[in-house]
């Protein structure tokens, strides 16, 4: 979840929808789901493309 990125206030945080708080959510925001391949890194959100680089 993003919310106002690239501006002085950017906020980010990362959870689970079951866990997500929606109150904050606005015209700002942007909220990036993964599939069954995403995991968590050192605090990033990482979904492997499916092929060799």
């Amino acid at each position: 979840m993003v919310k106002s990125a690239g501006r002085k206030k950017e906020e980010k945080w990362l959870t689970t929808l079951g866990d997500m708080d929606f109150e904050p959510v606005d015209m700002t925001s942007l909220v990036i789901v993964g599939n069954k391949t995403t995991y968590v890194q050192d605090g990033l959100m990482i979904t492997p493309r499916g092929y060799t680089l």
